[in-house]
């Protein structure tokens, strides 16, 4: 038989106090865990687990350098089909 909502709320509520205090993880396993994030995104939820794994966990140096660059025309205004180019108009 099923318990009564009273109980069941006692119960959760005992069960959350159960939750693992992350920032006292030793900073060996810490070590072990960067080494095994792949993925820069990963290492960004990781980073927002607590303020001692933001400082284990260095942010992805690809999400510091944009990863684009802008065509260069050598003569401006090039004209050719189906390119445009914006001039400067004064």
């Amino acid at each position: 038989m099923s318990e009564p909502p009273s109980e069941k709320k006692a119960s959760l509520s005992s069960s959350s106090s159960m939750v693992p205090d992350w920032t006292q993880l030793p900073e060996e396993l810490l070590h072990i865990i960067k080494d095994k994030l792949e993925h820069c995104f990963n290492v960004i939820h990781a980073r927002s687990v607590c303020t001692s794994w933001r400082s284990t966990f260095p942010f992805p140096h690809s999400l510091l350098c944009p990863s684009y660059s802008l065509p260069a025309f050598g003569d401006f205004p090039y004209v050719s089909k189906g390119l445009c180019t914006l001039e400067k108009v004064p």
